[in-house]
């Protein structure tokens, strides 16, 4: 007898694999993980391969998410660049798989979605911070405050995007495989 893992299952323990190789291993890891979870997510998890441009765009509003929390000064790495490390990008990536399949049951919830950003997206920095070369600012309540505001408004817009590709892959515009 085989037991059949959920898809949505597969995905959440992928992106949890590769949260704590990010943030443990730094740029090091961050890059090979990544693409070793993309990988795998394509190949057992997403039933369609458009979603990669999908987790682009996601990832470049991460991007912009915490170049603003840098520039804002809520958080600094080791360095002293000013910018965030490619590990934290990575984290998009792996955070934009999510939507589709673990994370669907938000689906047309946006208020929950930024209730959700608002407490986790700061509670997850606050962690990635004791576990990397990121630092919270002092106070770190004003830092986690920031970081909940901007994860506040990137969530909804997020799910956004998830229900505009998801319209995009059900329409007859692409073909599917």
């Amino acid at each position: 007898m085989t037991v059949e893992i959920p898809k949505w299952l597969i995905n959440y323990m992928l992106y949890n694999v590769g949260w704590f190789a990010c943030v443990l291993g730094g740029n090091f890891l961050a890059v090979p993980v990544t693409a070793g979870i993309l990988y795998l997510h394509f190949n057992h998890v997403a039933e369609h391969r458009q979603e990669i441009y999908y987790i682009i765009l996601v990832a470049l509003i991460g991007l912009l998410v915490d170049n603003c929390i840098f520039a804002l000064g809520a958080l600094s790495n080791a360095i002293g660049t000013g910018y965030p490390p490619l590990w934290m990008l990575c984290i998009w990536v792996l955070f934009a798989s999510l939507f589709n399949h673990s994370l669907a049951w938000l689906r047309g919830r946006y208020l929950l979605a930024s209730m959700l950003g608002f407490i986790a997206g700061p509670m997850a920095y606050w962690s990635g911070a004791k576990l990397s070369d990121v630092s919270l600012a002092e106070p770190h309540i004003h830092s986690l405050l920031v970081i909940g505001s901007f994860w506040a408004l990137a969530m909804p817009m997020v799910l956004a995007l998830t229900y505009k590709y998801e319209s995009y892959v059900s329409s007859e515009k692409i073909s599917l495989e």
